[in-house]
């Protein structure tokens, strides 16, 4: 561990790979898209929320493909 990186240490190993188990841990990155699609003009009523979420490490023509929607 380099100087720079020495507080971070103690993450290392992650701390879910002990709790795993000895099961092989993944992390994926994840991009996150919130909207309120409510019609209403004054957001009063009937509040709608649509969230999509996307794996950020899939090319982007692969994240277009139909059955990646």
């Amino acid at each position: 561990i380099t100087e720079s990186s020495a507080p971070h240490g103690h993450l290392m190993p992650n701390p879910l790979c002990k709790k795993s188990g000895g099961q092989m841990v993944l992390t994926i990155p994840l991009i996150v898209f919130m909207d309120d699609v409510s019609g209403n003009i004054s957001k009063q009523w009937n509040k709608h929320h649509v969230v999509y979420m996307s794996n950020a490490s899939m090319s982007r023509e692969m994240l277009e493909k139909e059955f990646c929607v």
